[in-house]
């Protein structure tokens, strides 16, 4: 069942129509993944950087904002 969190929905792969992907198409996402990680794991310490909170946190600004997994479990 959809599910409105945050302004946003949260469906199911089968309530939003989207087929299922193939094991092919499973095993390309996986190697592309992989090869992602690795090139991040060889950069050096001394050049990483910090992404601000804004890329990552959705729930700024909405009735969800600190709300964690945990919080749901209380």
């Amino acid at each position: 069942m959809a599910k409105r969190i945050a302004g946003k929905l949260f469906q199911t792969a089968e309530e939003a129509g989207v087929p299922p992907l193939t094991d092919e198409e499973t095993a390309a996402y996986l190697a592309r993944a992989a090869a992602h990680r690795a090139r991040m794991a060889a950069v050096p310490e001394s050049e990483r950087v910090d992404l601000s909170e804004r890329f990552h946190d959705d729930l700024s600004g909405t009735e969800y904002e600190g709300w964690t997994p945990e919080d749901d479990k209380k």
